[in-house]
């Protein structure tokens, strides 16, 4: 499983580099992709948490089953904190930073919301990611 993992990883960084081209590896354009990527979350977690719960109305159905809403938002975080993370970096401002690592590491930290019934607000979630997009620092 970890090995079909893996390749799964050095497959999708392939097409992101075949897309890009040359800019893939510039700050500004990684930068771009994040803010992107970010957006989609806040879309997602607004979806997840209409009527002011994470509810289900058909299991496994998107849509109709607002977890999986909840757990793309938060894979969409994982898939900016990437982009970030890997060479040349995408920095934060240390403001930026605290509101991604909140995000993260409270809000999103597990698979599933803390408290289906009284999730975080999604007004919360976009002010918070709006932080962080502030808090790119783009060089290049």
């Amino acid at each position: 499983m970890k090995r079909a993992y893996q390749v799964v990883l050095t497959t999708t960084e392939q097409a992101r580099r075949a897309i890009a081209g040359a800019a893939y590896d510039t700050p500004s354009f990684r930068s771009r992709a994040a803010r992107f990527v970010m957006d989609t979350a806040v879309s997602e977690y607004a979806t997840a948490t209409e009527g002011g719960r994470v509810a289900v109305q058909e299991p496994g159905v998107p849509g109709k089953d607002n977890f999986i809403e909840y757990q793309d938002a938060r894979d969409f975080l994982a898939a900016a904190n990437e982009l970030m993370r890997v060479s040349p970096k995408v920095e934060l401002t240390a403001d930026g930073r605290a509101a991604f690592d909140k995000l993260r590491n409270e809000i999103f930290g597990t698979l599933d919301p803390a408290d289906p019934s009284r999730p975080v607000p999604a007004t919360e979630v976009k002010a918070l990611i709006e932080r962080a997009e502030r808090g790119l620092v783009t060089s290049n």
